[in-house]
């Protein structure tokens, strides 16, 4: 890995436990046609253990509840203190992760890590870190083999399931960063930097009201009842967008009513801009699903302001036009520069003029 990534992948790693946005996710007032946001967090995303779809990021996959945040994606028992992943597997999982992204998704690769290889030291850190907090990979062999055949509905959607992460040993009501750190698989936030691990929902409670939602696989709030009700999920040609309780799978998108296939690159997006597969980093420009393009470290960026964007490693200098390092911690930021947000690596925050981390007390 060359050097320019060593601070921005220590600090990266050190913020990736928790649900957060990028920090040029404002740049999706000016997206393409079509384009939701450009959050970071998209599904698929390993080393956390929400199985990919992270509360507030794209709606890509996962088991998501669509009221509150939280997201519920692990499968495996509580851990019981299990032990930490050994590090020979984590790197065999980033290498197979980050090795199939690179295929389905290129450009997410570029704008997630700027590069295969830092993503997979990333997500092998990342890995092991979880497994010394207590929420290993359940089946690590199994989620290798199954990352290892390349199919990107796997990857980009986690539809089996395979790397799925063991829970932890927290209590409802203790911090957290993660939703594998809890009992319940759930760390749900409210506005707040560090999450609350909280109790599962069941069918029939409350919803709706102060803040309240249905933490729990499968359920979402049924508002106009103010209760939690099973998530009715479809699939191909069967009928859609009727109500939040129903939702198509995770490998299809709703439009017109109906649950269709997502579209892929150079395909004709003019019937509807949101077929374009956005977790493949594909957006409807010219009624045609095309990748956006993302710089990295010293190219050009903002042109057509503010696209091209840079990735998550770096902002776009307003008067170079050009891809520079954000700021580490303690390191001099501004937060009212023309990018979406601060000059601070992501998942740190500009105070008072410097980057801070502000969930370092999550973890106590």
């Amino acid at each position: 890995m060359t050097s320019k990534h060593c601070t921005a992948v220590l600090l990266v790693l050190a913020a990736a436990a928790f649900p957060i946005g990028c920090g040029d996710d404002n740049e999706s007032s000016d997206a393409p046609v079509g384009a939701a946001g450009t959050s970071s967090s998209d599904a698929g995303m390993p080393g956390s253990s929400d199985g990919g779809a992270t509360g507030g990021g794209s709606s890509d996959g996962g088991a998501s509840t669509s009221d509150g945040g939280a997201t519920v994606g692990n499968a495996g028992a509580a851990s019981g203190g299990a032990p930490s992943t050994p590090a020979d597997d984590c790197a065999d999982y980033a290498a197979a992760w980050c090795g199939g992204l690179s295929e389905c998704a290129p450009m997410r690769i570029i704008r997630d890590y700027e590069d295969e290889e830092t993503c997979v030291t990333v997500i092998s850190e990342r890995c092991r870190l979880d497994g010394e907090r207590g929420f290993p990979i359940a089946d690590i062999a199994g989620c290798i083999e199954t990352l290892s055949e390349g199919d990107c509905e796997e990857i980009l959607s986690d539809v089996s399931g395979a790397c799925q992460h063991e829970r932890g040993a927290k209590a409802a009501g203790e911090t957290c960063l993660d939703h594998g750190e809890c009992e319940s698989g759930i760390c749900l936030y409210s506005g707040t930097i560090c999450g609350e691990c909280t109790e599962v929902s069941s069918v029939g409670d409350m919803c709706g009201v102060a803040g309240v939602s249905c933490t729990a696989p499968g359920l979402t709030c049924d508002y106009e009842n103010e209760e939690c009700v099973e998530l009715e999920i479809r699939g191909l040609g069967e009928l859609c967008g009727e109500s939040v309780v129903v939702q198509c799978r995770s490998d299809l998108v709703c439009s017109g009513g109906e649950c269709v296939e997502r579209l892929g690159e150079a395909e004709d997006c003019s019937e509807d801009p949101n077929l374009c597969d956005m977790r493949r980093w594909l957006f409807c420009v010219d009624n045609e699903c095309v990748q956006q393009d993302v710089k990295t470290l010293g190219e050009s960026c903002g042109a057509e302001w503010p696209f091209p964007r840079c990735s998550d490693y770096a902002f776009c200098d307003p008067d170079a036009l050009e891809c520079v390092p954000r700021h580490g911690v303690d390191e001099d930021c501004a937060d009212d520069d023309p990018v979406a947000g601060s000059t601070c690596l992501i998942g740190l925050s500009c105070v008072d003029g410097k980057c801070v981390d502000a969930s370092a007390g999550c973890l106590d």
